[in-house]
C-alpha cells in the first residue's frame, strides 16, 4: 500500500521541499558573500573603539543560513572575533529556518540568533530579540521578489525605517535581474516531461517533478509543478509525498524601489551591480 499525502504548497512548506529548493536554487553563481563581509567591515570600523549597543546584523530571508555561514567563515579566516556583534537570522518559513539552525559551528552559538518572522513585521522580530536597532540589514539574492502583493513593498520599506539605526544603519536590498529569474525558472521547468533529482540531505530520497508550467502576470512570474517525494531502496519505491507546488516571484527594478521609498521614512543612498543582481542601499531619512 502506498503511503502518501497531497497538498498545495510553496517550496518552503516541508523539509523535503526545502531540500529540493536548495538543490535547484542557483546560488553558486553569486558573489555577494564577499561583498557583504566588506560592507560589515566598513560599517563597523568607525564604531569599534566607541562603547555602544551591540552591532546588529539582520539577515532577512536567511533561508538555509548561507550568508551567515559565509560571514562566520570570513570571521574565522581573518581572525575577526566580531566582538559585541550579534547576527539575527530571520525567515518566515519554519522548515527553512530549522535547516539554517543545523550548524554546530561555535561561532553560531555565540553570535547568531534565529527568528521566525516576516519582512512585513520587522518591529516584532526586534521586540522578540531584545536588541535595539539594526546596523546592517541584508535582504539577499532577490528575496524581495517574494513580496508580490500590492502594498507589500511599501510596508517593508516602512518597517525598515522603524528598525534601522538612525543615520548610520544601512539596508542592502537585492533585486534579481531578468536573466537570474529566468535561470531559476529554467531550473524548475526542465524540458523533460518528468525530472528526477536525488537528495543530498536525505538518504534514499529522490524527487520526481512533472506537469511543469509557467506564466507571467503583471511582472509576477509563477512556476507550477507537481513534485513527488520517493524513498528508493532495494525493495523498490515508496511514495512519501505528492505536492502541487506554486512559486511566485515579482520582477522589481531599481526605479520602482526608489520611487516607492518616498514617504516611508527611508531614502535610497546608492546601488551596486553584481553578477545577477542590483543591490539597492537604504538608510533612514534625516
Amino acid at each position: 500500500m502506498v503511503d502518501s499525502t497531497e497538498n498545495t504548497k510553496t517550496l518552503f512548506s516541508s523539509p523535503y521541499l526545502v531540500d529540493y529548493y536548495d538543490l535547484l536554487h542557483p546560488i553558486s553563481d553569486s558573489d555577494d558573500a564577499t561583498f557583504y563581509w566588506r560592507v560589515y567591515q566598513e560599517l563597523r570600523s568607525p564604531l569599534v573603539s566607541a562603547p555602544r549597543d551591540p552591532f546588529i546584523i539582520m539577515d532577512l530571508g536567511t533561508g538555509n543560513g548561507r550568508v551567515i555561514r559565509a560571514i562566520a567563515s570570513y570571521a574565522t579566516l581573518t581572525g575577526d572575533d566580531m566582538y559585541n556583534c550579534r547576527i539575527l537570522g530571520v525567515d518566515n518559513a519554519p522548515h527553512m529556518l530549522e535547516r539554517a539552525r543545523q550548524n554546530d559551528n561555535p561561532f553560531f552559538k555565540e553570535h547568531v540568533f534565529w527568528y521566525l518572522g516576516s519582512a512585513l513585521n520587522l518591529e516584532k522580530v526586534m521586540s522578540q530579540s531584545g536588541f535595539g536597532k539594526v546596523d546592517l540589514l541584508i535582504f539577499s539574492l532577490g528575496s524581495i521578489g517574494y513580496l508580490t502583493q500590492e502594498g507589500q513593498l511599501r510596508m517593508f520599506l516602512r518597517q525598515l525605517s522603524r528598525v534601522l539605526r538612525p543615520n548610520t544603519g544601512r539596508a542592502f536590498v537585492s533585486i534579481y535581474d531578468c536573466f537570474a529569474l529566468q535561470k531559476m525558472e529554467a531550473a524548475l521547468l526542465q524540458p523533460e516531461d518528468v525530472t528526477k533529482t536525488k537528495s543530498t540531505a536525505f538518504a534514499n530520497i529522490v524527487y520526481r517533478g512533472s506537469n511543469l508550467r509557467s506564466e507571467v502576470t503583471d511582472k509576477v512570474r509563477e512556476a507550477k509543478f507537481d513534485l513527488q517525494v520517493l524513498e528508493v531502496t532495494e525493495k523498490g519505491e515508496k511514495l512519501l509525498e505528492t505536492n502541487k507546488v506554486s512559486m511566485k516571484l515579482r520582477q522589481w527594478d531599481k526605479d520602482e524601489l526608489v520611487c516607492m521609498a518616498t514617504g516611508t521614512g527611508v531614502r535610497f543612498v546608492e546601488s551596486f551591480t553584481g553578477k545577477q543582481e542590483t543591490i539597492c542601499v537604504f538608510q533612514t531619512e534625516a
